[in-house]
């Protein structure tokens, strides 16, 4: 039941402007005067958003209550991917600091600021202004062509350093696409996504990070592939998959490698059995993906009214 705490009415001024009070408890808690600014803006979902201007997220971390530097680190990156805007960290030693300074080649925009006085200042600089859903594809297209070319190295049986640097740059690039849509939840004036497309990203994005697991784990099985002519066509397949989003042609291909696969099984030693179980749940999530993306669409087109003032209380 909507209570008076959060429920406000419309009211009209003289000039012939429409008005609402602010909450109490959010004025003082925001420590908020008379003449402050304060961002207002529709977002996608026909929502009035009032909002205080320039807010960045920071954070302090006391490096001693990570025994392993490699939690630490672990910790950053999650911190990162979840939009924070700014990492203190203190308590740490040069082994720390070594960590912290090489993460700049795993994540966008990592920089360190400052390093003195037993604390370590991270920022993550984002070249953004507004989030759209064009910035989201332009990422999300360009990690699937990088794991295109590095499925394409594995399916030659390669593995060289351009593949590796492939791989490098991919895990990049994702984590960068989780992070913008963070900023797109925690700031919704830089959120021009309508709804249904934004929780389909969401849950794309989870998805395209499992797809990179499998291509990242079959290029530890190139060693042992001995039967290439059972996988071959299989990673024709796979491919494919990669390069288009027709849902009636993915559902083709996910039934046709799952019935390789399972022809192929009793031919394939334990390296190329792991290949083909990878390829097989790669293009499941492909058309899981392109499920939700055909599902978003048609949500978009959903008509949202307000309730009605009988409806009020709920």
């Amino acid at each position: 039941m909507a209570t008076s705490r959060y429920l406000r009415r419309v009211q009209k001024i003289k000039t012939g402007s429409y008005i609402i009070s602010l909450p109490m408890d959010w004025v003082l808690k925001n420590r908020l005067k008379p003449k402050d600014p304060l961002l207002v803006f529709e977002d996608p979902n026909n929502n009035i958003v009032v909002k205080i201007p320039m807010s960045r997220c920071n954070l302090t971390l006391d490096a001693g209550i990570y025994e392993d530097p490699e939690l630490l680190e672990e910790v950053v990156k999650y911190l990162y991917i979840f939009g924070v805007d700014q990492i203190t960290v203190t308590g740490h030693n040069q082994g720390v600091l070594k960590r912290l300074r090489e993460l700049r080649k795993d994540l966008i925009g990592y920089e360190i600021d400052d390093f003195t006085n037993g604390r370590v200042v991270i920022s993550i600089k984002d070249d953004i202004h507004a989030l759209e859903e064009r910035h989201l594809k332009r990422v999300w297209e360009k990690y699937l062509k990088l794991l295109g070319d590095i499925l394409d190295g594995i399916c030659s049986y390669r593995n060289d350093e351009e593949l590796r640097d492939k791989i490098v740059e991919s895990k990049r690039l994702v984590r960068h696409l989780q992070r913008l849509l963070s900023i797109a939840l925690k700031e919704p004036e830089r959120n021009k996504i309508p709804y249904p497309t934004f929780a389909a990203f969401f849950e794309t994005t989870i998805r395209l990070r499992e797809v990179g697991y499998y291509i990242y784990r079959m290029v530890d099985f190139l060693a042992g592939v001995r039967q290439r002519e059972e996988l071959d066509a299989m990673c024709r397949l796979c491919k494919e998959a990669l390069n288009t989003s027709d849902l009636k042609r993915l559902v083709e291909i996910r039934e046709r490698i799952n019935t390789l696969e399972e022809a192929s099984l009793p031919k394939l030693n334990a390296y190329e059995a792991h290949m083909a179980f990878a390829m097989r749940r790669i293009v499941f999530n492909l058309v899981r993906i392109s499920e939700l993306m055909t599902v978003a669409a048609a949500a978009q087109r959903t008509v949202c009214t307000p309730a009605s003032r009988e409806e009020e209380e709920f």
